[in-house]
């Protein structure tokens, strides 16, 4: 028997959401908070509720939730709840469960079962007048292995950080150099630089497994970038000195927007800010960066082709809040730190704080707290707090990272860094502590030989 839960909160709660999501303190409809029949409903829920249901089964030790009623395995009398919200429901003898006018958003879940004794966390997007079925996250770690012309895949302990092997590799073109994810977690991109082209995957949620979607051409592929809003792919060239942009479709694959436009000399980096709106590419021999606007359609503009990095420039990255910018300049032994014209994607230098021995990656992590560089030469990992200006203090002293790091990532639920080492062909893992500093978490060996990029990853299935 399905067990269903309306949430009944007070009237004078609810007509308040109700006023806010209209956007007006004069509703057309404000409801009839004095009839008791219909606590629930005091303005007009329907614009902007929805439900989030499903079937609470057990997968072999693994709690897992379906839109349909599984053959096997129903999970009865857990407790269901949303973070954060006063909503609860209880699975019934199918595993069942339904919790209505849920205000469209996205939501953490916690399912506590007590037979079997298994905690899980989901995660769910309500949108209006439709039922949302929670869906699991899973944390994968891919590193391109750039000798043997594959991508190697580890899932994520998300407990304590540790790699597993999937036993998944997968063949890219030749020469492959840079891997990139786009937000949902469905699709991953590696550039082949001798191959001259693009390897589209799609990945396998549950898995991490990849699987080829196709390939496009560009030659001397370097370094690729997601826009945040997953709608476009820019993948530079460094021999041709170019930037290419690509529309990502609705099945993975890329279409090309127009030709390639000029960079600075060399470019080895390119990201994109959060609001997707400028593009950015470290250009490695005239020690600049180029500055592109990023137009409805994808299509890139060149706004500043020459803005002054460090000597030899390499990883450009941006924080969440797509107020400042950073470079890790090889030569120089440092990070260039720039604030950003939000309104027309310029930078504005701040300044610049020492690092390892030739920083050649930099990554930070989802709060926009820390920073994270691997120094390739000086064989170990800096890590940084980032202040109000977008400036870096160093977080005690370096920490080892054996094997000549080349490439840095960290997990998208910002507890882990994992470096690959190109010297000694391994991952490294890191913990992230409550002050941002590092404490080293073990390393798993790589299939592959000459890693040369690493992308952590987070998938939603079920």
């Amino acid at each position: 028997m399905k067990k269903r839960l309306t949430i009944i909160v007070s009237g004078i709660l609810l007509l308040a959401l109700a006023l806010a999501g209209c956007g007006s303190s004069s509703p057309s409809n404000p409801g009839n908070p004095g009839n008791p029949g219909n606590p629930g409903n005091p303005g007009n829920p329907g614009s902007s509720k929805g439900k989030i249901a499903g079937y609470l089964y057990n997968s072999s030790g693994e709690l897992r939730i379906s839109s349909t009623t599984p053959v096997s395995g129903a999970v009865s009398n857990a407790n269901v709840s949303v973070e954060g919200a006063s909503y609860t429901a209880t699975t019934g003898s199918d595993g069942y469960f339904e919790i209505s006018d849920v205000p469209a958003g996205t939501y953490k879940v916690t399912v506590v079962s007590a037979v079997p004794a298994i905690t899980e966390h989901f995660e769910v997007t309500v949108t209006s007048g439709a039922t949302a079925i929670p869906l699991k996250a899973r944390y994968f770690v891919y590193v391109v292995n750039s000798a043997q012309n594959s991508v190697s895949a580890f899932s994520i302990n998300t407990a304590n950080g540790s790699l597993t092997d999937t036993g998944f590799t997968v063949a890219t073109g030749q020469g492959p150099w840079s891997i990139a994810a786009d937000p949902a977690g469905k699709f991953a991109y590696v550039t082949n630089c001798t191959g001259n082209s693009v390897s589209a995957y799609s990945i396998n949620a549950e898995t991490g497994a990849l699987s080829s979607i196709g390939t496009v051409s560009v030659s001397n592929a370097t370094a690729i970038a997601i826009a945040p809003s997953g709608r476009f792919a820019y993948v530079v060239a460094n021999y041709n000195a170019t930037i290419s942009a690509f529309s990502i479709n609705a099945n993975g694959t890329l279409t090309a927007i127009g030709g390639p436009i000029t960079t600075g000399t060399w470019p080895v980096s390119v990201t994109v800010d959060p609001s997707s709106r400028f593009a950015y590419t470290t250009n490695y021999s005239d020690n600049t960066i180029s500055i592109f606007s990023i137009g409805a359609n994808g299509g890139l503009t060149c706004i500043d082709s020459a803005v002054p990095a460090g000597k030899q420039p390499g990883s450009v990255t941006i924080d969440p809040s797509g107020k400042f910018a950073y470079t890790t300049n090889y030569s120089d032994n440092n990070i260039s730190v720039y604030s950003i014209n939000t309104a027309n994607g310029a930078f504005n230098a701040v300044g610049t704080v020492p690092a390892g021995t030739n920083p050649q990656s930099i990554a930070i992590d989802p709060t926009g707290k820390f920073a994270y560089v691997a120094n390739y030469g000086s064989y170990n990992v800096s890590a940084y707090s980032i202040n109000a200006t977008g400036m870096l203090t160093a977080i005690g002293g370096p920490i080892d990272a054996s094997g000549q790091p080349e490439s840095i990532t960290v997990d998208p639920a910002g507890k882990f860094v994992y470096v690959v080492g190109v010297g000694n062909n391994t991952v490294l893992a890191y913990t992230i502590n409550s002050n941002g500093g590092l404490s080293a978490n073990g390393s798993a060996a790589l299939p592959g030989i000459m890693p040369w990029s690493i992308k952590a990853v987070k998938t939603l299935g079920q």
